[in-house]
């Protein structure tokens, strides 16, 4: 009787945890509501479709999938969660493998997938919200990915969508009407077009990778879109914005596209791309065109491109803010017809052949910016207008510090104004062709070869005060300040009244270690050199500043063009370490309150 009770016992137990039977579980450490269906396992109670369990299936419940190629096209219709044992070998396999049209789906766990079909054949259809897809690979051969249709508050997690690269094929991921969906730690690529076509507001992505999509990695419209930690790398275009508005962009990688980011077509408007390296793409770095407005570019690291940023066709109201634009082409390019941009607090140094260009652009203006060891510092071409150069540093370029040249429309009203030139070898400043009424006033040039020379009809003083030249040899007799005998800048022009003393920079820095001509040995000075200045081992960086007009706010400290650290407080230091015998440029740039810039420079060897 007793083995007779054990046998009842034990059927008891097999019928309530059959997987046949309701109950509470954990799958994959999460906790389920509702009923479990098992499909593709072995023994009875298994499922041969997913389909079929989900007809059977209730909302609440979870379908748990054994892994196995499952040619079937499914329709979700119900909230319920659907399980992949494992993501690698669990595959769903048809022309439109998957379907969710039920709000409150979660998936995990599949490989889902279109081999064979046709180009219209759209692997994954989501047309539902607050969903929740994680943990799959979604691919395609012919036609779509996946497809987001009046889709919203969907999240997206650790997916890998991957579409067709060949001739022909299409997007690899494309929404109409997405709505605050969520994007994270996803790969899309491989698409022919584009990895994906974003219509829609309120989406966003973090920490995905978009690669080697043909056209570009996003193209996008709609409004308030915000990426943040993504990668952008191997696309013809990283970023593609038009016809759209208040963009966020933060704290991204745009790497070998063709172009990093391109705001084009239809005005996109307040666009804002915070903390970016933007760097090695063939063409530019970022494009700027098509009458985009109110956009800003601000903190980024832009380095390695054909152009650094390129404006054109009509852009107007933009802004460029505390960026790095180094060891590209080009520089900045401001063209066609591109209007009251500003470019401020930037640090454009050691571009191939021009650090700024402009040409056909009026009333940009350009300050408290450093532009040094270009090719030409600053190149102003025809047909340009009331722009702007203000409290700019304009140092140790290759040819030119700044060459205005209208060959065959002239450039009128033009302003530089409290700037500095210095180590410019072929001119400071150079102004030839049709050019008239540009006004040069309260630069400081240190020169005492090539300073400046002008064959158009300009004005080189405001009418009270001009400039200072280090080449000037006249007097002031009356001790007023401005010297007594007007300064020839060529052709007709003169400047009347040539400050005597060095215009006073704010903010004012020095580096104060290591100082010009001694040896160091870790840290400490040991003895006079004269010549040059030796460091041997570790040194602390240090340098003095003072603003009298409205304090400092900060110090960067550049070692051979390379940003290398920042300090806001007072005492200035760096610590930095070198062990290579080589020749190190070390720059100081100090910043005050106001916006305003001044720099030093000390040049070293290291043994």
């Amino acid at each position: 009787m007793r083995w007779y009770l054990l046998l009842i016992a034990f059927s008891l137990v097999f019928m309530l945890y059959s997987p046949t039977q309701g109950y509470r579980a954990i799958i994959d450490g999460q906790k389920e509501d509702g009923q479990i269906l098992y499909v593709g396992g072995s023994g009875p109670g298994n499922y041969t479709t997913i389909q079929g369990a989900i007809h059977d299936a209730q909302p609440g419940d979870t379908i748990y999938v054994y892994h196995k190629i499952y040619n079937e096209n499914v329709l979700v219709d119900k909230a319920i969660t659907l399980i992949g044992e494992k993501r690698d070998s669990t595959f769903i396999d048809g022309t439109s493998a998957l379907t969710l049209t039920a709000n409150g789906i979660s998936v995990r766990g599949f490989t889902i997938r279109n081999e064979g079909g046709f180009r219209v054949d759209i692997t994954l259809v989501v047309v539902c919200s607050n969903s929740s897809i994680a943990n799959c690979t979604v691919q395609t051969t012919t036609g779509i990915a996946m497809r987001l249709e009046s889709a919203s508050n969907n999240t997206f997690f650790n997916c890998s969508f991957q579409g067709n690269p060949e001739w022909g094929g299409r997007d690899t991921i494309t929404t109409w009407y997405a709505i605050n969906n969520s994007f994270r730690q996803c790969e899309i690529s491989d698409s022919y077009r584009y990895g994906i076509s974003l219509h829609g507001t309120g989406n966003s992505f973090s920490n995905c990778d978009i690669s080697n999509n043909g056209e570009a990695g996003i193209r996008m419209d709609g409004s308030r879109q915000t990426f943040s930690n993504c990668l952008f790398h191997d696309n013809g275009i990283g970023l593609e914005i038009d016809e759209s508005r208040d963009h966020v962009i933060n704290d991204c990688r745009f790497y070998q596209n063709n172009i990093g980011i391109r705001l084009w077509q239809y005005a996109p408007i307040n666009v804002t791309v915070t903390n970016c390296d933007i760097y090695d793409n063939a063409n530019s770095g970022i494009e700027i065109i098509q009458v985009t407005q109110k956009s800003t570019i601000r903190q980024c690291r832009i380095f390695d491109n054909g152009i650094g940023i390129a404006f054109g066709d009509r852009c107007q109201y933009n802004s460029i803010q505390n960026c790095s634009v180094y060891n590209n082409s080009e520089g900045i390019s401001i063209a066609d017809y591109c209007n009251d941009n500003t470019i401020s607090n930037c640090y454009i140094y050691n571009n191939d052949q021009i650090g700024l260009f402009l040409d056909g652009c009026s009333n940009n203006t350009i300050q408290h910016c450093l532009l040094a060891e270009n090719g030409n510092g600053t190149y102003i071409g025809r047909n340009c207008n009331y722009n702007t150069l203000y409290s700019c540093q304009i140092v140790n370029n290759r040819n030119y510090g700044l060459h205005m040249n209208g060959p065959s429309i002239s450039n009128e009203g033009n302003a530089i104004t409290y700037c500095r030139f210095q180590g410019n070898p072929n001119w400071d400043i150079r102004i030839e062709g049709y050019c008239f009424n540009n006004m040069i006033h309260h630069n400081i040039f240190s020169d005492q070869v090539k300073d400046v020379h002008d064959t158009c009809s300009d004005y080189w003083d405001d009418g009270h005060e001009g400039n200072y030249y280090a080449r000037y040899r006249g007097k002031d007799q009356n001790g007023d300040g401005i010297g007594d005998t007007s300064y020839h800048v060529g052709a007709y022009n003169f400047d009347r009244y040539p400050l005597m003393g060095s215009i006073p920079s704010d903010p004012h820095v020095q580096i104060t270690s290591p100082l010009k001509g001694f040896l160091y040995v870790r840290n400490q000075k040991i003895l006079p050199l004269f010549i040059t200045t030796v460091i041997i081992g570790p040194i602390n960086i240090t340098a003095s500043a003072s603003s009298n007009s409205s304090g400092i706010k900060q110090i960067d400290f550049y070692m051979d063009s390379v940003l290398i650290g920042t300090d806001t407080t007072v005492p200035y230091y760096l610590q930095w370490d070198e062990t290579k015998l080589f020749r190190h440029t070390l720059t100081v740039v100090a910043y005050n309150n106001a916006g305003n810039t001044s720099m030093d420079e000390r040049i070293f060897w290291t043994l």
